[in-house]
């Protein structure tokens, strides 16, 4: 072995009110990535995230999580209800259909102080996709996006319907709108609270890179700017905003990636320049003059839907593609969005 080219690592974790330190230790080469976009990835390099600690093997939930499982299970029981509700009154069906009824929308996306160099940048952006095991959903996908060419393709997280191991609708899916979609500054990607940690390496080795709290500089004609995302900070709150903007430079383009809306304070005083998440799903289903009954955020109704300003960052929080709970949507299209920057 040449030891020039190669680095040993120890992590050691003493979190989620573990009793003991856990260990970690490998060798990994060391490689020069010549350019942002390499998609060079150690698997064990994602041992950084808190969050792997608490869904690795051999590890038990802290209280905290305990409790918030407790919490997830039961959330199904309304939902529950409300299928059966839907299907006595004969609504489940037409439900399901609108929830398929996926829609490719363009949008000119105003942002301040835009360099002319990234003026017309098509991001493809895709949140929520909750694949399932039946293809429907994902074969409504691929019809839409069917030859689509952008610069830059980004996804919201919850990529998995249930938080599972089996990762196969997943993964599946995602190589086919990989297969599908013309995007040469990359795809990018963070994860949801529906998803596990397993994912990222399974992402990654169909060419998705997963940013867990850092961040990536893409260049468009030679200009610089920076991709930024963290992992999920509703469910399991891993998120680390320091971490994440460190090697970013406090006058370069930001592009923020967050699951959820929430974190919009803290990134407008990174700097950032665009906000994208989803996860509200606008509510699945929204009633007339009222709107959506829950977006699950601590946001307004304003930040938690659709486009929004704030400051001088301007944000996007997408309606999602899939659905979680009850398959159905009323009055709340499933959106896959492309946005163009416009000064």
């Amino acid at each position: 072995m040449n030891h020039g080219n190669y680095r040993i690592v120890v992590v050691v974790n003493k979190i989620l009110g573990f009793k003991k330190s856990i260990f970690f230790l490998y060798i990994c080469p060391e490689k020069d990535t010549g350019g942002a976009a390499e998609m060079y990835r150690n698997e064990n390099e994602h041992l950084r995230s808190r969050r792997q600690i608490y869904e690795g093997e051999g590890s038990s939930p802290s209280l905290k999580f305990k409790i918030r499982g407790l919490k997830w299970r039961a959330w199904k029981f309304p939902h529950l209800i409300l299928k059966l509700l839907l299907k006595s009154i004969g609504m489940l069906e037409q439900g399901r259909n609108n929830a398929l009824d996926l829609k490719l929308k363009n949008r000119s996306f105003k942002v301040k102080r835009l360099p002319k160099e990234l003026e017309g940048l098509r991001i493809l952006f895709m949140s929520d996709i909750h694949f399932e095991k039946k293809r429907e959903l994902t074969d409504a996908i691929i019809e839409r996006i069917h030859g689509l060419k952008v610069d830059l393709c980004l996804f919201g997280g919850d990529f998995q319907r249930e938080r599972s191991k089996n990762l196969e609708p997943a993964i599946d899916g995602m190589k086919k709108i990989l297969a599908t979609v013309e995007a040469p500054l990359g795809f990018y990607a963070v994860l949801g609270n529906h998803d596990t940690i397993e994912l990222v390496p399974a992402l990654e080795n169909i060419g998705v890179r997963v940013l867990m709290n850092e961040s990536v500089k893409l260049k468009l004609k030679s200009f610089p700017f920076y991709v930024v995302g963290v992992d999920d900070p509703f469910y399991f709150g891993f998120h680390d905003m320091e971490k994440a903007f460190k090697d970013v430079p406090e006058d370069s383009f930001k592009i923020f990636l967050s699951h959820i809306p929430d974190l919009y304070k803290s990134a407008s005083s990174k700097g950032v320049n665009c906000y994208l998440c989803g996860h509200t799903h606008h509510g699945q289903i929204q009633f007339p003059l009222f709107g959506p009954l829950l977006l699950h955020t601590l946001v307004s109704r304003e930040l938690g839907m659709g486009e929004w300003q704030y400051e001088n960052m301007s944000g996007f929080t997408a309606s999602g593609v899939g659905t979680s709970g009850t398959p159905v949507r009323f009055r709340c299209s499933p959106e896959i969005t492309v946005l163009e920057l416009r000064q």
